[in-house]
């Protein structure tokens, strides 16, 4: 889970890249022309799934009889190899979805190696993974073989445009500025995003236009704003207050792993912001090079007045050998955020 801060280039090229990966799947799902091979990957769990779900409806039209589905680290290789061998009955694809396997970042799968190599054409096959190591020999057959496509968090201008088109699905007109507050309020996470529009929806179910006053309405806090104040009254010294906070979090059901993971890209922006301070940059720079709203740079000023880089660069480090400590089982993941906030209050 290491951080790595942005660029404005860097950003701009995730965003090109970003929306090419879309208009591949969208494309192919449109003309009905599937690849025989799709690896899914990166931290939007919400685009993973709808592909994936869209791609199975393409490939099996429906057909249960022919598809197989896989999850989880203890997933059985031969029985995967079997499938893959095995023609289709009475129909003319077989897919397989596999799942979360760790076949991409760790965990032995070089017998499919092979498979993949002399694969029927009637077998098609869409693996999902959060994350993925390209120098596996595995991943990069899957990729050599088939589409990879990466997806992860959408923009914001994205994000808006996403809500607009989802409540036009759903019989409403989302005026721009309740699509903008909303985003604003919930954040970048689309499932999170789809759950509110959908209660908005609910909300005013006799209406056909949503307003950013219904916005206001139903709006739950923003999990990032909360977290900003935690790492701010840590940075503080107020270590007491910040865990009170972690703790009204964790009471609301917010996965430790994922506060840890946002706190990772805060303090990633942090570095950012402190960076382009000290050469002069305006906010708005500032704000495209960190990827934050224009309205968000002063609150991230005051903040990284009151850390060094020393210190910033430190924490960087530490989240990614807390991470590493979670995923071996050294510490669990409501300690390792205990610990964060614990140490981010350190002078």
């Amino acid at each position: 889970m290491a951080a790595v801060r942005p660029s404005k280039y860097a950003a701009d090229r995730a965003r090109d890249e970003s929306a090419a990966i879309r208009q591949k799947l969208n494309g192919d799902i449109k003309n009905g022309t599937p690849e025989q091979i799709y690896l899914l990957y990166g931290e939007e769990a919400f685009l993973r799934r709808s592909y994936r779900n869209r791609l199975k409806e393409l490939i099996t039209g429906g057909d249960e009889m022919n598809y197989a589905y896989f999850e989880g680290a203890g997933i059985d290789v031969s029985a995967v190899i079997d499938l893959a061998q095995t023609m289709p009955f009475f129909a003319e694809r077989r897919l397989i979805v596999v799942e979360n396997s760790g076949w991409f970042s760790g965990k032995d799968a070089s017998a499919l190696v092979k498979t993949l190599e002399e694969l029927p054409e009637t077998t098609y096959l869409i693996f999902s993974e959060e994350s993925i190591d390209k120098r596996m020999v595995f991943t990069k057959k899957v990729l050599e073989r088939g589409f990879g496509a990466r997806l992860d968090y959408q923009s914001y201008d994205d994000l808006c445009r996403w809500a607009v088109r989802k409540a036009k699905a759903a019989g409403k007109d989302m005026q721009p500025a309740a699509a903008r507050l909303l985003v604003e309020r919930v954040g970048n996470d689309m499932n999170a995003l789809s759950n509110e529009i959908d209660k908005l929806i609910a909300y005013r179910a006799e209406e056909s236009v949503l307003t950013a006053a219904d916005v206001e309405a139903i709006g739950s806090v923003r999990l990032n704003d909360r977290l900003f104040d935690m790492v701010d009254a840590a940075v503080e010294g107020r270590t007491r207050a910040a865990l009170d906070i972690y703790a009204d979090l964790l009471a609301l059901k917010e996965a430790p792993l994922k506060m840890m993971i946002i706190c990772g890209r805060h303090l990633a922006a942090l570095m950012t912001v402190k960076e382009m301070v000290q050469t002069g940059a305006s906010d708005r720079d500032i704000a495209q090079a960190a990827g934050l709203r224009d309205f968000q740079v002063k609150k991230y000023r005051r903040q990284e007045r009151q850390m060094s880089m020393q210190k910033l660069t430190a924490m960087l480090d530490r989240i990614t050998e807390l991470d590493a400590s979670i995923k071996t089982g050294t510490v669990s993941d409501q300690l390792a955020v205990e610990l964060f906030i614990t140490e981010l209050g350190r002078r």
